[in-house]
């Protein structure tokens, strides 16, 4: 009668678990929509300062992303060079991996949050200059 108590608990220790880290994995994997204000203005060349100083070690100084320090990371740094995939993030998706880091947003936890090192407008300004790599149209809002 114990054993069946015990088979029974793990169970709904396993179960309760794996709905748990699935739930998890949802919160930590959808970036919010947008808010209807969100718009990004800025200057491109401040923003050019701010990559060089916090992203270019990884990213690189070209933006793709051949930096020194992402040299060894798994998955590598985001490629801003690659017009295509680019066209595919939004501004507000940018945004958020930056403020947030890469693991709120579904992506690599090597991805530092800026949060407590960077203002909004320092990330609006660091995206314009990203944009700057891929010479492409920015992109429809997602």
């Amino acid at each position: 009668m114990a054993n069946s108590w015990y088979k029974q608990l793990l169970v709904m220790l396993v179960i309760g678990s794996g709905l748990i880290c699935s739930m998890a994995a949802v919160s930590k994997t959808k970036t919010p929509p947008a808010p209807k204000d969100f718009v990004v203005k800025g200057d491109a060349s401040k923003g050019k300062e701010l990559f060089d100083a916090n992203c270019a070690l990884c990213h690189g100084s070209r933006g793709d992303g051949k930096g020194l320090g992402g040299r060894d990371l798994n998955p590598p740094p985001r490629n801003f060079t690659n017009a295509k995939d680019m066209q595919e993030r939004s501004d507000w998706r940018l945004f958020r991996v930056i403020t947030d880091g890469g693991e709120k947003n579904g992506l690599s936890s090597q991805m530092a949050s800026y949060k407590n090192v960077l203002t909004e407008q320092n990330i609006k300004d660091i995206i314009l200059h990203i944009r700057t790599f891929a010479k492409s149209e920015k992109p429809t809002a997602h």
